[in-house]
């Protein structure tokens, strides 16, 4: 398609030699053969039809009987209409004077919201005969357009953030072709007040909606590059292994001196330089004493280990770099990268405790890659039905879920828990004591469009371009001192009102989670947005009882694979790093690389223990809006175990139903990915490991020459274990994650079978009788075409669940997360136990495991 352009000023211009000549047929003489359409026909031009001035109708019924079509244009001015007759004119005034205050009101609220909607709204209908008037904002006057003054279309301040030749406005065929016809008109014998349907608004704003996307999700990506992960992983091998001597290959691996300052591998005062320049210094004065010096008391195990643990440190890190897009890699090799943006990057302080900004940006990502702008998640929204109240309300409600009078019969309070406790289970309230709560039958309208004008003042703060250009760009201004901004005040009031206002943002979190509960249990509706934010301050909250302390248990682990060696060369030599200066400094020299990378790789695999145990939270989240069967809801937050279930009799509900699941997938999904990566990589690691301890206890001569003792069993023992346990339990979360989609599709059905049992039924179930003073909250029973709506959506959800089930399924190398991968990895540890028994009951080689 061609290039397309906007009206200018020089399409109006009147020439110098037609001084005389009517503004009007300049009109007739210049737009019409530009547009190529007949002064006849009517043309609507606007950045989206939808945006059409309120008496359009009224218009094109009165076309039909003009002769002639018109000129209506919205402006600042007002509204100019021409092309009239004489005998037509007192009629258009008529209407046009009672439309008048309306179009004004309109036309000045559109154009002062610019920010929101920067296209300004301009209607052109081409005329013939009559003179061209215009009303100005002062009722009844009447003055005739200047047309050199007055250009129709659009101008090049109509959409700031885009370049003029992208503004969309007539196709240039349309341009060049006189007598050609707008796209959507059948002929140039159409009706003449018929309205072309271009679709250049639409065009246009998906046009930049689409490069708002691919700029604000670029470090997403779900494609492993190859390439990357091969330079990264040589890179920090040659760095850790020769450190500063390594800066001329690197710089012509990574195209320049950026890459390296990204990467701390550039001499700077820079922590992350430092720590790699001691972890150098330390492991290369070991390696070199290694092969130049005689140490017989250091341990090969000591020296596989720190190779292994170089392995697994480094994989990892060229994971991350291989998983981002292609344009975020070089930009880490082009541009300096601000700090804090490089921290959110790194697995252990980006996604373990996830920081407040880091959790704003990854939501933002989810949100725009799965549902679109701000006005769009606005727009889609679940609604809720009510927590029954009543007998009259249970039994009303039993004909849409399948319920228990046991877990019906105890509702929720709707107090959120404190993020302390220990045993987080919500306290329950029999339904007579409903009554005792504030505003237990509040409106729960007024409370929706309160947290949407909550959210709308929060969306300031929380903007996806601000975060990411702050996060990523290195020339980000500097904070000024205290003692510049206010030398009145100590650190210590600095300090108390950061901590102030951190407070009132997060009771002000607290507040809008209370109200979105309170709209839930009326049976209210919910935006999309604040229901997905809902579940994951819930989960995080959740998060800090119930996930075990990781870091303390990797951190003890780590501690006896390393120094497990010289305990036992302690008790069979009396030297607990050696007899001679070469061996104690070989052995200290490990010691950092290895705390280091042992303890790095462990966090890595509990991080991702800790992502799959959110996606399993978010799947029984999801789960939870569908049914109250305590079977579906265990593992959900207790915040998401007080909400009702969702009116799946709803079409609107199910589709938003089915975009909070695929938000609740897409969440973090670039640390899922890299998660998937390494714990393949680290399973492939324990695969060697196993197979070195299992070919030194199986063949004799390997024996000897790795030294197979007890001490390299002990480390060889806790690695495996640590790796083993880690990868069974992604396994077994992993496994829950992707049943996941069964137990949606098995509870739609469900929902489904009870509407269409509601569709055919003949009669309707016997009430109990109740007193007039009690009145139920359940909403009336939806209509027969309602009914089959959802049936027919909700059987479309079934058969994409079921395909996604076995399309996208949760991997570990190749096979899907599941009993059966359990049953294959169980076979590891039996193997290398019954190795182990045989070699240690065996009487040549029963020594080695004990000394």
């Amino acid at each position: 398609m061609k290039a397309l352009r906007p009206f200018t000023r020089k399409d109006l211009r009147i020439p110098e030699d037609r001084d005389e000549v009517p503004k009007s047929a300049v009109v007739r003489e210049r737009i019409l053969p530009t547009l190529g359409l007949p002064a006849s026909k009517l043309l609507f031009v606007d950045d989206d039809p939808g945006n059409a001035p309120p008496f359009l109708p009224g218009v094109e019924d009165m076309g039909e009987r003009c002769p002639h079509a018109f000129i209506v244009k919205a402006s600042r001015r007002g509204t100019a209409l021409g092309g009239l007759s004489s005998e037509e004119c007192e009629r258009i005034l008529t209407i046009a004077e009672r439309l008048l205050h309306v179009l004004v009101i309109l036309t000045r609220g559109l154009l002062s919201c610019q920010r929101a909607l920067p296209l300004k709204l301009t209607w052109v209908m081409a005329g013939a005969c009559a003179p061209v008037c215009t009303f100005s904002e002062g009722e009844g006057e009447l003055k005739t357009i200047d047309v050199d003054t007055q250009p129709a279309g659009w101008r090049q301040d109509s959409v700031p953030s885009r370049p003029t030749d992208q503004v969309s406005l007539i196709p240039q065929e349309v341009m060049d072709a006189p007598e050609s016809v707008l796209p959507g008109r059948a002929s140039k014998t159409s009706s003449i007040c018929e309205v072309p349907d271009t679709k250049d608004g639409h065009t246009a704003t998906a046009q930049v909606f689409h490069e708002d996307l691919e700029n604000w999700i670029s470090e997403v990506s779900e494609v492993f590059h190859y390439r990357v992960f091969v330079i990264e992983l040589v890179g920090q091998l040659l760095y850790t292994l020769l450190g500063p001597a390594s800066i001329p290959v690197l710089m012509l691996m990574y195209g320049g001196r950026i890459g390296l300052i990204n990467r701390g591998f550039w001499p700077a005062c820079h922590a992350s330089f430092i720590t790699q320049l001691i972890l150098w210094a330390c492991l290369f004065a070991s390696l070199v004493l290694s092969m130049f010096a005689h140490a017989p008391n250091v341990m090969l195990i000591e020296k596989k280990f720190a190779i292994m643990c170089l392995l697994m440190r480094n994989a990892p890190i060229a994971t991350k770099y291989a998983y981002c897009s292609t344009e975020t890699w070089n930009k880490f090799n082009t541009e300096i990268i601000a700090d804090k943006y490089k921290t959110f990057q790194n697995m252990l302080p980006g996604w373990y405790v996830i920081p407040e900004e880091n959790f704003q940006l990854q939501a933002e990502v989810a949100f725009v890659g799965v549902i679109g702008s701000r006005a769009q998640r606005r727009e889609i929204t679940v609604k809720f039905l009510p927590w029954p109240r009543s007998e009259y309300d249970l039994l009303s409600m039993r004909k849409r879920v399948d319920v228990s009078s046991k877990t019906m019969f105890f509702a929720p309070t709707g107090e959120l828990l404190r993020p302390n406790s220990r045993t987080r289970k919500a306290a329950r309230r029999r339904i007579a004591a409903w009554s005792k709560m504030e505003d237990p039958n509040g409106d729960h309208k007024a409370v929706s469009m309160e947290m949407t004008r909550d959210k709308l003042e929060a969306d300031s703060a929380r903007s996806i371009g601000k975060l990411r250009t702050a996060l990523q760009s290195g020339q980000s201004e500097r904070p000024t001192s205290p003692r510049e901004e206010t030398k009145e005040k100590s650190s210590k009031d600095l300090k108390l009102e950061v901590k102030e206002e951190q407070e009132r943002l997060k009771q002000g979190q607290l507040e809008r989670e209370r109200r979105l509960f309170k709209t839930a249990e009326v049976g209210g509706e919910v935006s999309i947005e604040e229901l997905f934010l809902y579940f994951l301050r819930a989960i995080q909250r959740s998060e800090k009882v119930v996930v075990p302390p990781c870091i303390r248990m990797n951190l003890i682990l780590t501690l006896i694979a390393i120094f497990i060696p010289s305990f036992l060369r302690l008790r069979n030599t009396g030297w607990f790093l050696g007899p001679d200066t070469a061996s104690a400094i070989l052995v200290v020299g490990f010691w950092p690389s290895n705390f280091l990378c042992m303890l790095s790789s462990l966090s890595f695999i509990a991080v991702g223990g800790v992502d799959m145990w959110r996606r399993r939270c978010l799947m029984r989240s999801c789960a939870a809006m569908l049914s109250v069967s305590r079977e579906f809801r265990r593992h959900c937050p207790a915040e998401v175990d007080m909400l009702p279930v969702l009116d799946l009799s709803d079409v609107n509900t199910v589709a938003g139903w089915r975009k909070l699941r695929q938000l609740c997938t897409e969440w973090g999904k670039f640390y899922h990915l890299r998660v998937r990566a390494f714990s393949a990589e680290f399973f492939f690691f324990l695969l060697v490991i196993l197979a070195d301890i299992l070919a030194g206890m199986l063949i004799q001569d390997y024996t000897e020459f790795s030294g197979v003792n007890l001490a390299s069993l002990v480390v060889t023992g806790t690695v495996s274990i640590s790796l083993m346990v880690s990868i069974f339990v992604l396994v077994y979360l992993g496994n829950e994650v992707n049943q996941s989609a069964e137990r949606h599709r098995f509870l739609l059905n469900r929902s489904r079978t009870l509407m269409t049992s509601m569709r055919y039924r003949t009669s309707t179930c016997m009430m109990p009788m109740m007193s007039q003073a009690i009145t139920g909250v359940m909403p009336p029973d939806p209509t027969p075409t309602e009914l089959e709506q959802a049936s027919e959506l909700i059987s479309c959800l079934g058969d994409e669940l079921e395909s996604e089930g076995k399309v996208l399924p949760l991997t570990l190398l190749g096979m899907p997360l599941g009993w059966s991968l359990l049953s294959v990895l169980q076979f590891i540890p039996i193997g290398v136990m019954t190795t182990l028994l045989q070699f240690c009951g065996n009487a040549e080689t029963a020594d080695r495991c004990v000394n």
